[in-house]
């Protein structure tokens, strides 16, 4: 059994071709009995595998055509960018106490169930004093009968360039939930940085 995973890209009727294998079909021969029937002589054929033949047959599945329905359009938040599923969202710092020129780490992760892979991370907004490297991302990811599962964050370096008391703002990560057929949106924590002067020669 083969399982396969899709995402439609776009609405409307759509068609999954059929699939199509070669294979090899053992074909039981049928036996000339002019002297009866011998039961030895049947189980002695089928052991040594005498009595079938190899025949080559072309097997094809049916096409199946999937509708596609539209997003709604109505109720469609700003921060949407296409995610479709069941999603959690957290962001976090692993530090929020540090010295000019120091660097830290944000790390922003969306989790659930849904399009992980094709789904786009909501980008921060960083202070202007903040020098921001471009992020890594990762990305983990389950596939079952159930669907597709896992994770995907978004590892930002960033370095204070002058000191002084620093807010960065939650974070929206907006999606649609198929099984309650509404956009919901989700709000990061909102992260306090104290940066503190460096050594004159740093």
């Amino acid at each position: 059994i083969q399982e396969i995973v899709m995402f439609p890209q776009k609405t409307g009727n759509l068609i999954i071709d059929p699939l199509d294998i070669t294979c090899l079909a053992q074909v039981k021969q049928e036996r000339n009995r002019s002297y009866g029937y011998d039961p030895f002589e049947d189980f002695f054929n089928d052991v040594m595998g005498s009595s079938y033949k190899s025949v080559k047959k072309d097997i094809k599945s049916q096409p199946i055509t999937i509708e596609v329905e539209p997003l709604p359009t109505s109720n469609k938040p700003s921060s949407f960018k296409g995610a479709v599923g069941q999603f959690t969202f957290t962001s976090k710092i692993d530090k929020n106490e540090l010295k000019v020129n120091e660097a830290f780490t944000l790390t922003i992760t969306v989790s659930g169930k849904g399009n992980i892979e094709l789904l786009e991370l909501p980008k921060p907004v960083f202070p202007p004093d903040f020098e921001v490297y471009d992020p890594k991302i990762t990305t983990s990811i389950k596939d079952n009968a159930l669907g597709i599962s896992g994770s995907k964050k978004a590892e930002y370096i960033i370095i204070p360039r002058v000191s002084g008391n620093f807010t960065l703002e939650d974070i929206k990560f907006s999606y649609f939930n198929p099984t309650l057929k509404r956009y919901e949106t989700l709000k990061s924590d909102i992260h306090t940085i104290q940066v503190a002067k460096g050594s004159e020669n740093t």
